[in-house]
């Protein structure tokens, strides 16, 4: 059974609002780490993780901003009609995936075929970086 218009608006606005939220609170424990490393009277606190920490924290800001991206994608999908089609191979996306990720616009068989394609590129990305530091 297809998901309704209505139920897959229901579903990316909660998808948004758990994601606004996520960020959000990010940004709030990022502000609160900062200003914990930077107080001279916490404990067990070192000011050299305060780079480490920062660089984690914005990692996962860009991630759910890039999420955030793909969920307006969806919606402007779902105004197109293109919504639960693959945008890889053209196939409708199961409708159980599309209940568990609904802003996804790849089928499970694409998702494992892109995945297994650019792991090795993340991969050898991850080493390069390393040698150069």
């Amino acid at each position: 059974m297809r998901l309704t218009e209505k139920e897959v608006k229901r579903l990316l606005a909660a998808e948004r609002a758990r994601t606004e939220k996520a960020i959000t609170t990010t940004i709030s424990k990022s502000s609160a780490e900062l200003r914990a490393i930077s107080a001279t009277k916490v404990k067990n606190c070192r000011k050299d993780n305060h780079p480490i920490m920062m660089i984690i924290h914005s990692g996962r800001i860009a991630q759910l901003r890039k999420y955030l991206g793909k969920i307006k994608q969806a919606f402007e999908n779902l105004e197109n009609g293109k919504y639960g089609i693959c945008h890889v191979c053209g196939c409708q996306i199961p409708t159980a995936r599309l209940r568990v990720c609904p802003a996804t616009n790849t089928c499970i068989t694409c998702k494992k075929t892109l995945k297994f394609v650019t792991a090795p590129i993340i991969t050898l990305r991850r080493e390069t970086r390393a040698a150069a530091l």
